[in-house]
């Protein structure tokens, strides 16, 4: 019936670091703007501790975090496309080892002939079976 949507786990998953990021922003543009345009003694910079390194160490982390999390995430992408391409190619082998054996059929030609269409459109719709499960989408029934 193919692949099922779960979007709980997706909303889980998305919610946290999505609402996470739209509070620190939130914080950050605020501060910003009272600085800027409200606080016109100087009493946020005077009185709160503003230190570049801690920033520099900040970014740093964030970035060394980022460029991390994202090889690692591609190299997850690559090993699953691989994945994918070997069992195509694993389906191919069993394809064209059950056509070389019609070659020593008895049967009439027309039948063999019948028959190696039947099997590369099996594993055809196999090969497009695996593929829509993977795509992970939900289908729709057509009344």
């Amino acid at each position: 019936r193919g692949a099922k949507l779960n979007r709980s786990k997706i909303c889980r998953k998305v919610a946290f670091p999505l609402l996470a990021s739209v509070l620190s922003g939130g914080v950050a543009a605020a501060l910003k703007g009272l600085q800027t345009y409200v606080d016109d003694d100087d009493w946020i910079e005077e009185n709160l501790f503003f230190d570049s390194t801690a920033y520099g160490s900040f970014g740093t982390c964030m970035s060394f975090m980022m460029v991390f999390r994202t090889a690692q995430s591609y190299t997850r992408y690559r090993d699953g496309i691989d994945m994918v391409y070997g069992i195509m190619g694993h389906w191919f082998n069993a394809a064209s080892n059950t056509l070389a054996f019609t070659r020593c059929s008895k049967a009439k030609a027309e039948d063999v002939e019948n028959f190696r269409r039947l099997v590369v459109r099996l594993f055809s719709l196999l090969n497009c079976l695996m593929l829509r499960e993977l795509e992970g989408q939900e289908v729709h029934e057509e009344s």
